[in-house]
């Protein structure tokens, strides 16, 4: 896709977005007033507010702050009619006066309800360290708004201070229309720390020696495992030997028809070559099965439990010993 074909289709894209959010602003504010109306402000005065968020108009602004007076949400009607008489100074001509009456309406009713508006001086305990921070009803104050009272809704409110490492302390108290009150609060306990495991004593000076780890033996499962395995290499080695014996002594008339002596013809000589090869083999064979058989008795004897040792054969068992 071009560069032109994706600019066309942000712009075609844009208008849809925003005719979206329109329509839905627009039904929220249909219901939010009929909630309203029907004296449901828990209802219709959340829905309302998302209306402006969706779609900022001034009617829906007006209707915000009315929800929120009947509601009783004091301080958030005073800021919202101060905010829709600020949007409506900036008007010029037809605009202006199509909001003339409710501009009415705004200055009066924000005048009227001021003085009911609660009043709360959050307090700091002195020590307060720099980074820590304040919150009232879970939304982030920063410092500069703890050096004047601030407007608050009738109601129950809680204030709380965090420290960096996560400890904490809150005050909460209810606040009347037109009252103003102080949210004291106190530096919260530090963060309880795991405690370090204590320290061994001390040995003492006259103390004996411990005697030392006996050494690491290995488990009898894993001892008698390798016996196994030792004493079938051992047989394996005892059958090689056996066959490699046979196919020896097999040459042995072939070497005796076609030798006079050390002359031989080629295919004694032949046969006397396979023939050493073959008896050495056997030997090497039968020297690895023997090995094998003798590790595999001696682990097979060291690795058995106490009621398995009983059944060895007493010569295997005083040979597993050494």
């Amino acid at each position: 896709m071009t560069r032109s074909a994706v600019a066309l289709a942000l712009l075609l894209a844009a208008p849809t977005a925003r005719a979206q959010a329109e329509a839905s602003a627009g039904a929220l504010f249909d219901r939010g007033l009929a909630e309203m109306k029907a004296k449901n402000h828990e209802k219709g005065c959340p829905a309302l507010a998302e209306s402006h968020r969706l779609d900022p108009r001034l009617g829906t602004l007006f209707t915000l702050a009315e929800c929120e007076a009947q509601w009783g949400k004091l301080a958030s009607a005073v800021a919202h009619y101060r905010d829709f008489i600020a949007a409506v100074q900036r008007l010029d001509g037809a605009p202006r006066k199509a909001q003339n009456k409710r501009l009415e309406v705004a200055l009066a009713e924000a005048l009227r309800l001021a003085p009911e508006v609660p009043n709360l001086t959050v307090v700091l305990p002195e020590g307060t360290p720099a980074e820590a921070s304040v919150e009232l009803d879970g939304l982030a104050l920063g410092r500069a708004a703890l050096e004047a009272p601030i407007p608050v809704n009738p109601g129950k409110h809680a204030v709380t201070l965090r420290l960096a490492d996560g400890s904490k302390s809150e005050v909460t108290l209810e606040i009347a229309k037109g009252e103003k009150k102080e949210a004291k609060l106190a530096l919260p306990a530090p963060a309880a720390k795991t405690p370090a495991p204590p320290k061994p004593p001390a040995p003492r000076a006259d103390a004996p020696s411990p005697a030392p780890a006996p050494p690491p033996r290995e488990a009898p499962s894993s001892t008698r495992t390798w016996g196994w395995l030792a004493l079938g290499v051992g047989a394996a080695g005892v059958v090689a030997g056996t066959t490699f014996g046979a196919l020896a002594w097999g040459r042995k008339s072939t070497i005796e028809d076609n030798c006079s002596g050390a002359d031989c013809n080629e295919t004694g000589l032949s046969a006397a070559d396979r023939g050493q090869t073959w008896a050495l083999l056997s030997t090497v064979s039968f020297a690895v099965g023997v090995a094998g058989a003798g590790t595999g008795v001696v682990l097979l004897s060291t690795g058995a439990p106490s009621s398995q040792a009983a059944a060895v054969p007493r010569g295997l068992a005083v040979r597993g010993r050494f």
